[in-house]
């Protein structure tokens, strides 16, 4: 999670509950340029138990990823919720603010500091009070997950320089791939499998975060049950006609998308309260799960800002051919952050 500039090209590794999506870029002249590309889905279903995921990893990365040598990567996080705070601090010398911090931190953590790793980076500088304040993003994880994901990497055979958690990652991608929407307040939703992202910015400064425990596997399961069909059968039902299917699949639909909805507005609305703020520039969706088809118009008709899918290779040269990887874009935003680390 520390700032570091990486100056070869590595690999950015997005590991999903349902797939691992590999991304190298390279920059150029003007901006970045795509080197390698690959995604590989994951097990899922009752065939698939979480004792088997380091195996099915190793699967999936040797698929995707043919160094010869072992292949340096940033992967993000995939423990428990990590927690990440927006802090505002007077101005002062950097040994000092750091033992801010972790006073900071002692506040908002119940387990013993000893048992976390703590780190921050400095968002921004604010001018407007007679007081000069630092503006940060303070993460905090539990260091027995990050040593086991850590062993984890080095066993199936990564190089790994850095875990970075998934708000940050996207931050990135957003900096690089939107960087005249950042006036104002923007939205980001990462919207995987098995769980949602959700991250407020204010000019371009990372100001909310909160993690949903809802995805498209939960659409799924719940297909499964209300149909009494196979996993894969609810799947298929999911993605191949999303909000045009029939009434029946229909409806189970949006009563799982509704809840979803409501949960996004419940953040937007307590981020409007602590921040005093009312207008939302745009709100971008990542992630698999905003591929349902029909969705994001669907959900665009409960927000006034405008909603758009993400397009992470927008900026980015090399893959505008790649016609298979375009169609499902989004899914790749977290991987492209991942890449793009020391570079923007």
């Amino acid at each position: 999670m520390s700032w570091l500039s990486f100056h070869k090209p590595f690999w950015g590794i997005d590991i999903g509950a349902s797939s691992v999506k590999a991304v190298r870029l390279e920059p150029i002249r003007k901006g970045m340029q795509l080197l390698d590309i690959g995604m590989k889905n994951l097990p899922m279903g009752e065939d698939f138990h979480p004792e088997n995921l380091s195996e099915a990893l190793a699967e999936a990365l040797d698929a995707l990823i043919h160094d010869k040598k072992r292949p340096k990567a940033v992967v993000n996080f995939s423990g428990k919720t990590p927690l990440i705070r927006y802090l505002s601090l007077p101005v002062m010398p950097k040994d000092e603010l750091a033992e801010a911090v972790k006073w900071e931190a002692k506040k908002l953590v119940s387990f013993p500091m000893e048992e976390m790793l703590l780190d921050y980076f400095i968002a921004a500088e604010d001018q407007s009070q007679d007081i000069k304040r630092y503006e940060l993003v303070l993460v905090v994880v539990e260091k027995n997950i990050v040593q086991k994901q850590w062993a984890m990497m080095n066993k199936i055979g990564l190089d790994l320089l850095a875990i970075d958690v998934n708000p940050l990652s996207l931050l990135s991608a957003v900096r690089f791939n939107h960087p005249n929407d950042l006036k104002g307040n923007l939205i980001y939703l990462d919207i995987g499998a098995a769980k949602t992202d959700i991250a407020i910015l204010k000019e371009g400064v990372l100001r909310f975060t909160r993690r949903l425990e809802m995805g498209g596997e939960q659409i799924t399961r719940r297909l499964e049950t209300e149909l009494n069909v196979s996993y894969d059968q609810a799947e298929r039902m999911k993605c191949e006609k999303g909000m045009a299917a029939e009434e029946a699949i229909q409806t189970f639909l949006k009563e799982e998308i509704d809840r979803f909805i409501v949960e996004v507005q419940r953040s937007v609305d307590y981020y409007r309260a602590q921040f005093r703020e009312t207008v939302f520039s745009k709100i971008i969706l990542m992630g698999g799960g905003a591929l349902l088809p029909g969705f994001a118009d669907y959900f665009s008709g409960y927000f006034d800002s405008d909603v758009m899918l993400d397009d992470p290779f927008i900026a980015i040269s090399g893959a505008e051919s790649l016609s298979d990887v375009k169609m499902i874009s989004p899914r790749f935003s977290t991987g492209i952050g991942l890449a793009l680390r020391g570079n923007c």
